[in-house]
């Protein structure tokens, strides 16, 4: 078993987690978390040690599934505020 498996399995096992749980899982979890709490793609592929990050894009697409409606209502949201904005200056401009 490599070191650092060992040296995980100990702090696991002292905190009481299922001897299910591994090293992967974690680092699978952790950067799960990272990506669905707006981390970008590059910073969590850095902190894999991912090669390039379209291998953890490809890992990890699930989790941005869920990103494009985000994006979408981001925009609507800039769109909306220039529209209210141009609505008030041309109703000041009228009086």
């Amino acid at each position: 078993m490599p070191l650092h498996s060992v040296r995980t399995r100990r702090l696991l096992d002292k905190h009481g987690f299922s001897k299910k749980l591994s090293f992967h899982n974690l680092r699978h979890t952790g950067a799960t978390y990272l990506l669905q709490n707006g981390v970008d793609l590059k910073t969590v592929q850095e902190r894999l040690g991912h090669a390039t990050a379209s291998i953890t894009l490809d890992t990890y697409a699930h989790v941005l599934d869920g990103k494009d409606i985000e994006a979408a209502n981001t925009i609507q949201s800039v769109f909306d505020t220039h529209c209210s904005d141009e609505k008030q200056d041309n109703t000041h401009n009228k009086s």
